[in-house]
């Protein structure tokens, strides 16, 4: 086929190629076809992650579960995001009980019931039900909508068949459109009725069941336009609106274990203050006694509250709420809080976000030892890049935790040293020992070198505003023809603190102070720049992607082409949503395809300036393009659960999926042809997965030729 088409666009140039190939002067490779299976290589894993959820066993001290995702998944819905561990000795370590194929974000348990709740959809189960311990799981609610989430669950303390879950859903008709929902189950989790629903856009956070009047229980969440909380005094068959919280969401709910009529509640925005409630009249009242510094809470009978600040203190209550003292540092953002009243002294759990979990006494509440052992977690790659001289060598950007290398083509990984929070790597295309890696210092966005394959790295560009927040680099692209300019897309500050979208250019190898900034979209509610592609061949030519949320509640996707290098820009595209990916042909490089996240390819043939979709859902469809440049005549494509190959420009389609899990939401999609084995890698839950064949069909190539630079 490539043959054929080379010969269809140059016949000089083929004929050239066949006098050089019996000169000795190329390589001519003759490969067959052939596929083999996607398997999960071994990492990339960090110790802790994120914990969304914690519950201690009521009738068994020093046995606890812990849901676990990995930091910075909270837009990873499905795929091997989250992971179930028990501790039985009171965390000193932890087992691996479960990993379903989606994001969990609750958990509830009492004697061998155990439940966990996340995210479902297209027959995925968002309900998991154990009642052995952990031992063995079951799906127990799939959704008949489009997805469901729930992100509370309780068990009746006095029968453990009497199960409730919150969360939210959204109908086929409209996935955006999402409702409010609390479910009951009095079998167990067999059969569940649908108790309450508030209208879309809602959806409910936390539950709480009265411990000695277990008909009564409340709700809480958001409504649309203000915190909410429900009340129902007959398991679920009525329900009043019981409070309400503007412009606030109710995050936590718990009755006092001996005093019920005690109710405490925190509120507040995701990420932001809270303030935590109390009601001396069984949720009917309410009133704040800790303002801005709260965070997830627990009871200690009889009069006794701890709380963990979203920033990292701890504070305790010993009357109830009406004063309270700082006892000391958490060790990082506390996501949750659980205390086991079993053992002597009492054992508080934090869950952390990024940190995992730690553990402190309540006769030594400001002494924090982490937790972590046997807490295990992938991480989710936001960029693989493969070494292109050397195959072994992988990179994998995994957010939060920072940088990831592997020597061994992905069969170990080790985390880089001392880089947090990097989402992009580029490989200089002859040295590559030389590597650019792009994120934020925490405080803004900023690009990384490393001469040494990533052994050390140091700063090259760091925002000339530091806000405190985290905008970052998103995209790298090293030219190559001219490996000395580099570009870089993502989010940077201006003189005022306003966020935009940037691009920006060095020419000089990445070095300090000789980054510019070549455009900027300083358009409201702007995404950054997460796409950059160069012209293989005419590498003034630039394309860059970005996200446009000022039209309409998704964000649509922009694309820009510059054909000067970066002094001018034009819009030559605009997709309904994000720009995912883009690949151009090396062979002609006239010829562009871009992927979106509504899954839409789009192929341009005259250098982005008309487009034709040629992939749209139903399936097969996808949002992750990959190409082999010695073999543009394939292109790659990836979506949920499957990864398609195209001889014939997209037109038509043969699967690639043996051995991929139908739940797996790729993240990021790379292809490394160095050898006569073509490799496909893909980044999701999981962490990384890779599929090997035989080059397709009969390849001649020639190696690519580069200006002089410097390095």
């Amino acid at each position: 086929m490539l043959r054929r088409r080379v010969r269809e666009r140059a016949p000089a140039v083929i004929l050239a190629l066949g006098l050089a190939a019996m000169a000795g002067l190329v390589t001519v490779v003759s490969v067959s076809a052939g596929a083999n299976v996607w398997t999960r290589l071994g990492g990339p894993n960090i110790t802790g992650g994120s914990v969304t959820a914690l519950a201690v066993d009521p009738t068994i001290p020093g046995t606890a579960y812990a849901v676990v995702n990995p930091p910075g998944s909270e837009s990873i819905y499905w795929g091997q995001v989250g992971k179930v561990f028990r501790t039985t000795n009171g965390g000193a370590t932890w087992t691996p009980v479960y990993t379903p194929q989606v994001r969990l974000e609750s958990l509830a348990v009492t004697g061998t019931h155990v439940y966990v709740g996340g995210w479902g959809s297209g027959g995925m189960s968002s309900i998991y039900h154990s009642d052995d311990g952990g031992a063995s799981w079951g799906a127990v609610y799939t959704t008949t909508g489009s997805w469901s989430n729930f992100y509370a669950l309780a068990i009746d303390p006095t029968d453990a068949d009497n199960v409730y879950a919150a969360g939210m859903e959204a109908t086929v008709a409209d996935p955006y459109a999402y409702y409010g929902a609390v479910y009951h189950s009095g079998d167990a989790g067999v059969n569940w009725t649908q108790a309450l629903t508030v209208a879309n856009p809602a959806y409910f956070y936390s539950l709480a069941v009265n411990p000695v009047t277990p008909t009564i229980v409340l709700a809480g969440g958001w409504g649309g336009s203000a915190g909410c909380m429900y009340r129902t005094e007959d398991s679920g068959l009525n329900w009043t609106e019981v409070y309400t919280v503007p412009g606030n969401h109710v995050f936590s709910l718990a009755f006092h274990p001996l005093t019920p009529t005690l109710t405490y509640a925190t509120s507040g925005w995701p990420g932001g203050p809270m303030t935590l409630y109390r009601s001396e009249n069984g949720a009917v009242d309410w009133t704040e006694v800790l303002t801005e510094t709260a965070g997830p809470f627990v009871i200690e009978p009889p009069d006794t509250i701890y709380v963990a600040q979203a920033s990292g203190d701890v504070w305790k209550s010993i009357d109830d709420g009406d004063t309270w003292d700082d006892v000391g540092d958490s060790p990082g953002a506390g996501e949750c809080l659980a205390i086991d009243l079993g053992l002597d002294p009492h054992l508080l759990y934090a869950g952390l976000y990024d940190q995992g979990v730690h553990t402190a006494t309540t006769d030594s509440p400001e002494t924090w030892t982490e937790a972590n052992n046997g807490i295990e977690i992938p991480v989710i790659p936001s960029v693989i890049a493969v070494d292109p001289k050397r195959p072994d060598y992988l990179y994998a950007a995994g957010g939060y935790p920072g940088g990831f290398r592997s020597t061994d083509a992905g069969a170990s990984w080790h985390q880089l040293s001392d880089v947090p929070y990097l989402y992009s790597f580029a490989i200089h295309p002859v040295n590559t020992s030389i590597i650019y890696a792009g994120g934020d210092n925490d405080r803004g966005p900023s690009i990384l070198r490393s001469s040494d394959s990533g052994v050390s790295w140091t700063g090259v560009y760091t925002s000339p505003v530091l806000d405190g927040r985290t905008l970052r680099i998103r995209a790298l692209a090293i030219d190559p023809v001219a490996p000395t300019t580099v570009y870089a897309g993502g989010e940077d500050w201006t003189p005022l603190a306003q966020s935009v979208a940037v691009i920006l250019r060095s020419d000089s190898g990445g070095e300090v102070g000789t980054w510019t900034e070549v455009y900027t979209e300083t358009s409201s509610w702007s995404g950054g720049f997460d796409v950059v592609a160069i012209n293989p061949l005419s590498t003034s030519i630039v394309y860059a992607a970005h996200q446009d949320c000022t039209r309409q509640q998704e964000c649509a996707g922009d694309l820009y082409r510059t054909t000067d290098g970066g002094q001018s820009w034009t819009l030559v595209l605009t997709s309904t949503l994000a720009i995912r990916s883009l690949v151009i042909d090396r062979w002609n490089p006239s010829i562009v395809y871009a992927a979106d996240a509504n899954y839409i390819v789009r192929k341009s043939t005259d250098g982005g300036d008309t487009w034709d979709v040629i992939v749209s859902c139903p399936p097969p469809c996808g949002d992750l393009l990959a190409m082999d440049p010695r073999v543009p005549s394939y292109l790659y494509l990836a979506s949920m659960g499957w990864v398609g190959r195209s001889s014939d420009g997209g037109d038509t389609w043969e699967d690639l999926n043996a051995g991929l899990p139908r739940s797996i939401y790729p993240t990021t999609f790379a292809l490394d042809s160095s050898t006569l084995t073509q490799t496909l890698y893909l980044g999701a839950g999981g962490g990384v997965w890779a599929y090997s064949q035989p080059w397709p069909g009969s390849i001649v190539y020639l190696p690519l030729v580069l200006r002089s630079f410097a390095p």
